[in-house]
């Protein structure tokens, strides 16, 4: 179960405001930090299938990759992004969007991290990233 945890979610808007208008929120579920996408009309692109905006996809998981990072590093600026790639597994249903992220190597001056999203199975992803990020000066 998602819990979401205000504070973070209001930093996060703070931050990024992108996160703000796509309502994305900052919580926990099985103890491990999470962004949720809750489903909203306006998310969807291909209203035929209907499946949710593949840049809204992008967004959602490179925020992930941002968030996660300043929080488990306990960082007061957001890492930048040096590269980002993303891989499209399926189609994003008309449902909430789930994602983690897991920082695969940490350098002074660069981190890798990697990134899935899912929605009502975790073992089925809809998209996973890939990031290198430049810390901040500390």
């Amino acid at each position: 179960m998602f819990i979401e945890n205000s504070s973070w979610t209001a930093q996060m808007h703070q931050s990024m405001p992108y996160t703000c208008y796509l309502g994305i929120l900052a919580g926990t579920l099985n103890n491990q930090f999470t962004l949720k996408l809750p489903y909203r009309e306006m998310l969807v692109g291909n209203v035929m299938l209907p499946a949710i905006h593949g840049g809204v996809i992008s967004g959602f998981l490179e925020s992930c990759i941002l968030v996660h990072t300043q929080q488990a590093l306990s960082l007061e600026k957001i890492p930048q992004p040096i590269d980002f790639s993303l891989d499209y597994l399926r189609a994003g249903r008309p449902l909430d969007c789930y994602a983690q992220a897991l920082i695969k190597r940490q350098g002074r001056r660069v981190s890798s991290v990697e990134v899935k999203a899912w929605q009502d199975d975790a073992q089925k992803e809809i998209a996973i990233g890939r990031a290198s990020l430049l810390m901040p000066e500390m």
